[in-house]
């Protein structure tokens, strides 16, 4: 009986040699009894090698196609003889895709990636957002967005993924990213900074829930104010363009981050199925927000959804934490999370987060590079079956 996964040679007319991929580490051997001799050609110029003592054919394929080697050996100290072998080598997946540039000429064009690195008095915020392979294949746009601010030692996040159904999605992102951080930046003035401090202090100190509503409060007029402002525009550009809402339709998360005196502030707000947590230590996380998951895959809800907008809604979606210490904060999109924690349950999981967070170090604290354009370069990374638009947003 043939050996599993060894070649039977002798009594073969043409010989069959188990398909692989290029890119893909391959090794067969081949049966012994009966040969003395056994060479085989044409293997270097894909990539391969014979290994004449293990009488095995190993390497990383380097071309796809199908090849046909030549195989000379001695059966029982009889004359030389030869053989074809057949190998088929399959392309590697990822060179099949195209990455078409996206129309520059579109209204509505930006930038297929983004990324960007800022630093305040106590750590960094780093965001990178990378067109997904699908949209690169066909020449079409980033629906993804983010923006990122230091103001007043305060770091402001937003993140937004544009929905695919929507037409101008991408600026729907774009205008609730940009504008509504603009306006909570113009809401925070050195007056309320000084408030926000004072409250998130007495709250820290004593965790009176009094104190725990009139922190909400505030928050709920900051997000409240900077929402409605930037859904207004966002409004107006569809009535100029002859357009509704919802062809605008985006998810958001927004963050608001600063160290006061010996602890660590963090509100949030969310709409969608992107995802915020903060990574404490090896084995403890905090969730900064509710996925909107609905009961098939890809369903979510969206800022522009008219229900979004009501202020018991937007109270109810309002987060926040004052921490000791902590080791990364992380806004991300569903781009990473499907990819990265495959299911909903696995985002409670601290072993998840810091296996992603471990895999980011080297990434983030290299030397002598620019983090931003390493972390866009990281995006690229590849996952069977995912390749929409991602975007990650991180403090560390």
């Amino acid at each position: 009986m043939q050996e599993k996964n060894k070649i039977l040679v002798c009594g073969q007319k043409n010989i069959l040699l188990p398909n692989t991929s290029v890119g893909k580490y391959y090794e067969v051997f081949f049966e012994r009894e009966n040969i003395d001799k056994m060479q085989i050609y044409g293997l270097i110029e894909i990539g391969l090698t014979f290994d004449q003592n293990e009488l095995s054919i190993k390497g990383t394929p380097t071309k796809s196609g199908e090849f046909k080697l030549t195989i000379k050996y001695s059966d029982n100290n009889k004359p030389l003889l030869e053989k074809d072998l057949i190998l088929t080598i399959n392309p590697d997946p990822k060179s099949l895709w195209k990455n078409i540039p996206s129309n520059k000429l579109d209204k509505y064009w930006k930038e297929d990636t983004q990324s960007c690195h800022i630093i305040n008095s106590d750590r960094q915020l780093i965001a990178a957002s990378q067109r997904g392979r699908s949209h690169a294949h066909q020449g079409t746009f980033r629906d993804d967005h983010f923006k990122i601010e230091l103001h007043n030692d305060f770091f402001l996040i937003a993140v937004a993924d544009g929905a695919g159904s929507a037409k101008f999605a991408r600026k729907g992102a774009e205008i609730m990213c940009n504008e509504t951080i603009a306006k909570m930046k113009n809401y925070l003035d050195d007056t309320k900074t000084e408030e926000l401090i004072k409250i998130a202090t007495d709250f820290y100190n004593t965790n009176d829930p009094d104190k725990q509503k009139i922190i909400s409060y505030f928050l709920f007029i900051i997000f409240q104010n900077a929402i409605s402002h930037s859904l207004k525009l966002l409004q107006n550009e569809a009535i100029n363009e002859n357009a509704v809402l919802k062809d605008y339709a985006t998810t958001l998360l927004l963050i608001i981050y600063k160290k006061i005196a010996d602890f660590y502030f963090f509100a949030t707000y969310s709409v969608g199925d992107g995802a915020i947590a903060i990574l404490l230590n090896d084995n403890e996380i905090k969730i900064l927000n509710d996925q909107d998951t609905g009961e098939f895959a890809g369903q979510t809800r969206f800022i522009t959804m008219r229900e979004m907008t009501e202020d018991k809604n937007i109270y109810q979606r309002i987060k926040f934490e004052c921490i000791k210490n902590f080791v990364s904060l992380f806004a991300m999109t569903d781009g990473i999370t499907d990819p990265k924690f495959e299911t909903e349950n696995n985002l409670l999981k601290p072993e998840k987060w810091n296996n992603l967070w471990n895999e980011l170090i080297p990434i983030l604290k290299q030397p002598d590079t620019k983090p931003e354009t390493e972390l866009l370069e990281w995006l690229n990374f590849w996952s069977k079956g995912n390749h929409d638009d991602r975007t990650l947003a991180i403090i560390y």
